[in-house]
């Protein structure tokens, strides 16, 4: 075929020659226009052996490619047969020469680059040159797609003509055509993603993606999503590709993997339907993204959003989430967290679009449909999604309070709760989001202050209530999806609406959590601290009306479903004398947890919010500063207890051992909550307005008959859940309540009303508390009281929210009706109480399920129960009473008594850094002056606490093992110590400067405070502490009642 004699031709271009038909049977040489077979052989051999010629065996095959490819345009038969022929070759080389393919890769390149452009759209053609292009994406690495800058752009002109060929569409009403045209881009589509080249370099990955994806999509959307949900349905039926080899494809080394051949069409065989070809599409995303990691998942979503730009398909609204959905599950598990971090972040970049757009509605239904996929996510950064998605509501609310995105973007925020990753993640979140939301109540939105943007600042804290509520809900929901939950006894009758009695169900011997072994799977995690959710409390005195029912529907689901629930056992069975022994034992460590555990502190602040919402005449924070008596800094707001008579410290026994609350029992030993600071007041809570004592008797009321509606649920709930805790901690607070409305009104006025709505709240607390600890005496008297009061009722039921989504618009509120007539028992100038105190206190005093529950007899729960209570002691309750000791003396500087604080900060200042040591501690036995060091200054707050009885063990224990002159020393210690403690006869008199003191203060800082007090040294002695046996601040019944 050459024009040279053949004595002149090169040896490589007489082998290449060979492989062809004679001209004149080429035209009509088979359908496959296959080589010689047997010429083919021996240049395959050539070529293998010589891998040096494969450079110049491509320079002749890309020279007659191109001269025949563009004979062939113009319709020439005998040039498009050599262009078939010169292509199998092509083929031949690259298969048997894979260890050297790199060679061939210029010129194969080349050649199928030229073919396409010069042939678009032969079918025969396409589907020859896809067949050589997969044999060559089969074998190589992709070494020299980036760092050859000639081949790269041949490399991505020929994906762009397989890109072509795959969104080609029918000419004519048969599509017949267009599914194997399509068909044969797919084909060399997963040759590529399967290969080594698509992997090989970062910019490469971008260039290749940004070519592939958009010609995938394009079945895709076309497929529709009836049709993608059926192949998606047959992928995960049959996983493995059409071509059995291509799953073992990865797996396989480059010796052993072989490349598959394309056929156009099989005798006998239907053509193709347009299911096939968006199975095969969905093949290969399959394949794109379990090969990907979370940078290239990244990439391939960026190529995502440029098609659906390009595109405007970002309406496709469930075409848009059945891709989140299926780019999660395909991705491997480890890389499955780039999905949605990618969403969120593309859904940032447009936040600050005035109107939500398409594109923004489905970015964030595809980011919910990621987190309530069954799909799981680990290495998820949970708490930078939800900051993410708070700061977005937060600016759309600031943009406009009305906007339509709000809605979608709660529940995509509540969807975090779907999947729990560990068990401290909804904990972690709710802390998050409570954070934030009262950063909101109290700065506003964006921190411009409370009243520059009202109505947005409202809304905005609407839109995270319902976000926390919907994140605590959200596991529950997905589980009850996925079948019958296993819930236990309480939790099955609390989702029936049953309110049978407390006692009835489980007895009452003693008090105890719900364990966590009977929980369902979903509920497995961490519970919302109550002390958490304290600080969110103040929102139930918001000035909005929309606020406050909105907060107090979400207190009353976090109350039912995240509190742990009182769940009494039977009482211990046995003879009469050893239950009151078992009892007396527990009641040791049960009244302290009852009075002070992190629950009764959340109980304390929630009854001063009910008070102030019932009695105050106006709501919303104040714009003053808090006092300086309940403040520290300006951001957080602490609560001491120095003026707060206690016998013990709260949850901590004489010995020095914390009792652990059922919620801390739960928790492996690993995952325990460490010691922490004493936890402060938030600053919502003390920029609340100081409650009146007595109901304002003229003026406009800033509330109405819903909010005593809501406020009733709220403390049903409460009294149901935590009986034994809502009764210690509520029944002072009805009691002041009840107090709070004797007075004169005037007949009609809005006072008046307001007094009636709180006296009917009050009863109908009494009636709850009855039958909760079945208490009929109780029952009857409130009854009584109610029967009195004239109708219409002023505290009507709470409607019932319409079925929607998660935020729905805001409740508009009820107001007060006149009573139809004026009853005796509520004349206008009526100074008694609505219910006798004396009545309520002693039925409760001598029922003997409340006496079993508490631990308590009838005169010192009688006792107990009659605590006078105010808004601002019980805020104090509220927080955790610290016992810390300040360490200067009274002649300190006038500016240190001013900073008379709990801060170990303010504590160091005008202090020396130099340590204490044993040499202090001989020079305070010996009774000489401790000014010399001025750690051992003796503090302030130390001359108004009585001297302790007795030193622990532990410093008993250290004086034999540093006194200098042995059992003398030990026994001048002892001499000092009583000396101290007796003084001058008095008994409780103490007196600065005495030698027991100094010692005292020199033991507190070597070994550390006895009896549990804090210190910045641990003391070594811990378990001696512990053998000494703890006095019981309860006594059994038959000791005497102590005075609480």
């Amino acid at each position: 075929m050459g024009c040279m004699p053949a004595s002149m031709t090169s040896n490589h271009v007489r082998l290449i020659d060979a492989c062809y038909p004679p001209s004149a049977v080429l035209a009509s040489a088979a359908a496959d226009f296959r080589p010689n077979a047997q010429e083919l052989s021996r240049l395959t051999y050539y070529a293998s052996n010589r891998p040096g010629k494969l450079t110049k065996l491509g320079v002749v095959l890309e020279k007659r490619t191109r001269q025949d490819a563009r004979k062939a345009a113009t319709g020439h038969v005998k040039s498009k047969a050599s262009l078939l022929v010169t292509l199998g070759i092509y083929k031949a080389l690259a298969t048997e020469c894979k260890n050297d393919v790199g060679l061939l890769t210029p010129s194969l390149l080349a050649a199928v680059d030229a073919t396409l452009s010069g042939l678009p759209s032969d079918l025969e053609v396409a589907a020859k040159t896809a067949t050589v292009f997969t044999a060559w994406a089969t074998f190589t690495d992709g070494n020299l797609v980036g760092p050859d800058g000639n081949l790269t752009p041949t490399y991505l002109n020929c994906l762009r003509h397989f890109a072509r060929l795959s969104v080609v569409e029918a000419t004519s009403a048969d599509g017949e055509l267009r599914n194997r045209t399509r068909l044969v881009g797919l084909a060399a589509f997963t040759a590529v993603v399967n290969a080594d080249v698509l992997q090989h370099a970062s910019a490469n990955f971008v260039a290749q993606t940004g070519v592939i994806v958009p010609a995938l999509l394009h079945t895709v959307y076309q497929a529709g999503l009836d049709s993608l949900q059926e192949q998606t349905s047959a992928i995960k039926a049959h996983p493995s590709p059409s071509s059995p080899y291509l799953n073992q494809f990865q797996a396989r080394p480059h010796a052993e993997r072989r490349a598959a051949s394309i056929h156009v069409h099989v005798d006998g065989e239907k053509g193709p339907s347009f299911n096939d070809v968006s199975n095969a599409c969905l093949r290969v995303f399959q394949a794109l993204f379990s090969r990907c990691g979370a940078g290239q998942v990244a990439y391939v979503l960026d190529a995502y959003f440029a098609y659906l730009d390009n595109s405007n398909n970002w309406d496709q609204v469930h075409l848009c989430c059945w891709f989140a959905e299926r780019a999660a599950e395909w991705t491997q598990y480890q890389y499955r967290y780039a999905v949605p971090t990618k969403l969120v972040e593309r859904l940032l970049d447009a936040q600050d679009t005035v109107q939500p757009t398409p594109l923004h509605t489905s970015l964030v239904a595809m980011i919910t449909t990621v987190f309530t996929s069954p799909a799981p996510l680990i290495n998820l950064s949970t708490s930078d999604i939800i900051s993410n998605l708070i700061t977005l509501i937060l600016r759309r609310v600031a943009i406009d309070p009305l906007d339509g995105l709000l809605p979608p973007l709660v529940e995509c925020t509540a969807s975090l709760g779907a999947h729990v990753y560990y068990s401290d993640q909804v904990q972690d979140l709710a802390a998050e989001l409570i954070s934030r939301l009262v950063g909101v109540q109290v700065n506003g939105l964006l921190g411009r202050g409370r009243f520059g943007n009202e109505h947005g600042r409202n809304e905005g804290m609407r839109c995270l209530l319902v976000a926390l509520v919907g994140l605590m809900q959200a596991g529950d929901k997905i589980a009850a999806h996925g079948g019958k939950r296993a819930l236990d006894l309480a939790d099955e009758d609390k989702g029936k609406g049953k309110s049978t009695s407390f006692l009835r169900e489980f007895g009452v011997s003693q008090i105890m959590d719900e364990p966590s072994e009977i929980r369902s799977p979903a509920m497995r995690r961490t519970r919302v601290r109550p002390d958490t959710w304290q600080d969110t409390l103040a929102m139930l005195c918001e000035s909005e009306y929309a606020v406050r029912a909105e907060y107090a529907r979400a207190l009353v689901v976090y109350i039912k479903e995240e509190t742990p629930r009182e769940v009494p056992p039977s009482e211990p069975v046995g003879e009469l004398g050893l239950a009151r022994k078992s009892r007396a034992e527990q009641n040791a460590r049960r009244m302290p947890t009852l009075l002070g555990d992190i629950t009764a502190r959340f109980l304390h602040a929630l009854h001063a919010s009910a008070y102030s919402l019932a009695v105050s005449s106006s709501l919303g924070l104040t714009s003053a500063t808090p006092p300086q008596s309940h403040s520290q800094t300006s951001s957080t707001h602490a609560v001491t207890a120095e003026n707060v008579p206690v016998s013990s410290e709260p949850g901590t026994t004489e010995g020095g051992d914390t009792e652990k609350t059922g919620e801390e029992k739960e928790r492996p030993a690993s995952r325990r909550t460490p010691i922490h600071r004493p936890r402060q007041l938030s600053l919502a809570l003390s920029l609340l307005e100081p409650a009146p004592e007595q109901l304002p008797q003229t003026g406009p009321t800033p509330v109405g008959p819903s909010d005593y509606s809501h406020l009733l649920e709220v403390l049903t709930a409460a009294h149901e859940q935590l009986p034994t805790r809502s009764l210690l901690s509520g029944v002072p607070m009805l009691l002041a309540l009840d107090a709070a409305t004797q007075g004169e009104f005037a007949d009609g006025e809005a006072a008046s009303l307001r007094r009636r709505a709180v006296r009917e709240l009050v009863g109908r607390l009494w009636l709850v508390i009855a039958r909760v600890w079945e208490c009929d005496e109780l029952k009857s008297c409130a009854d009584k009281a109610l029967a009195s009061l004239p109708p219409p009722s002023a505290v009507p039921p709470v409607p019932e929210r319409p079925d929607g989504g998660l935020l729905r618009p805001p409740e508009q509120p009820l107001e007060f009706v006149a009573p139809e007539h004026q009853s005796q028992g509520e004349s206008s100038n009526s100074r008694q109480a609505f219910i006798d105190p004396e009545t309520v206190l002693s039925a409760l005093a001598g029922n003997r399920n409340v006496q079993l529950a508490t631990g308590l007899e009838g005169a010192a729960l009688l006792q107990r129960l009659n605590t006078k209570w105010t808004m601002e002691l019980a805020l104090r309750d509220s927080v955790e009473r610290t016992s810390g000791f300040d360490i200067r003396p009274s002649t300190a500087a006038p500016f240190v008594k001013l900073m008379h604080i709990e801060n170990m900060s303010m504590q160091s200042l005008a202090r020396s850094t130099r340590g204490v040591g044993v040499s202090d501690l001989r020079e305070a036995l010996e009774g000489r002056s401790s000014m010399s060091n001025p750690n051992l200054v003796p503090s302030i707050r130390t001359y108004d606490q009585p001297p302790r009885g007795n030193l622990s063990v532990a410093h008993e224990a250290f004086f034999a093992a540093v006194g200098g002159n042995g059992s003398s020393d030990r026994s001048s210690a002892l001499r000092l110590r009583s000396k101290s403690m007796l003084g001058n006869g008095k008994s409780g008199t103490f007196k600065p400067g005495a030698g027991g003191q100094d010692v005292r203060d020199v033991l507190n800082r070597i070994v550390g405070k006895p009896n549990g007090s804090s210190s910045m040294l641990k003391t070594p002695f811990a378990q001696l502490n512990k053998r000494q046996p703890a006095t019981s601040p309860i006594p059994s019944e038959s000791s005497p009642a102590p005075t609480p």
